[in-house]
């Protein structure tokens, strides 16, 4: 009997050894160098939709993302609709940018959570302008948005993006808001 529990301890042991070891834990300056990545990446994304390039915004898209989505994917929420796929959000956008009107965007406040080494979350309070037929931009309006950020192949890409904005009220030069 005493050598059957020794031998289930030697194996719970050997079990225990052969566990992978754990992933080194991220140094505060490990999360913030991931932080400034996400900021400057989301940047780059906003200046191709000032530009109205698709194809260099549609580059910054995860590029399979059942390849992290359980079932069903759901890469982008734009109000209250559910994006599935890049195809829908391409199907959605593109006739919208080549009507050649200008979107500018001001960053106000952004956030930014880092999960791990290759997954994080940027969130942001924005201001948007949007251009007329003739290129002249009018007011300014509130917008929030979140944003899954995942590492692909050394550079971030988007899971999920999630936009709230109103083209009701205009941000007021009192409130900022």
């Amino acid at each position: 009997m005493r050598s059957c529990g020794s031998a289930v301890l030697a194996l719970i042991l050997f079990c225990a050894a052969c566990q992978p070891a754990p992933p080194p834990e991220m140094t505060d300056a490990d999360r913030e160098a991931i932080a400034e990545a996400i900021r400057q990446t989301n940047a780059e994304m906003l200046r191709a939709g000032e530009a109205i390039d698709f194809e260099a915004m549609m580059a910054y898209w995860a590029r399979d993302p059942l390849e992290y989505f359980v079932g069903r994917e759901a890469m982008m929420v734009n109000r209250l609709r559910i994006l599935p796929t890049r195809e829908v959000i391409e199907e959605t956008y593109r006739p919208v940018l080549q009507g050649g009107r200008g979107t500018r965007y001001t960053v106000m406040d952004e956030y930014v959570a880092v999960l791990s080494p290759e997954l994080a979350v940027h969130v942001a309070e924005t201001h948007y302008s949007v251009a007329d037929t003739l290129g002249d931009y009018g007011p300014e309006y509130p917008m929030t948005s979140s944003t899954v950020w995942v590492l692909e192949d050394g550079a971030w890409k988007i899971l999920h993006y999630h936009q709230s904005w109103s083209a009701d009220q205009p941000v007021s030069e009192e409130s900022g808001r």
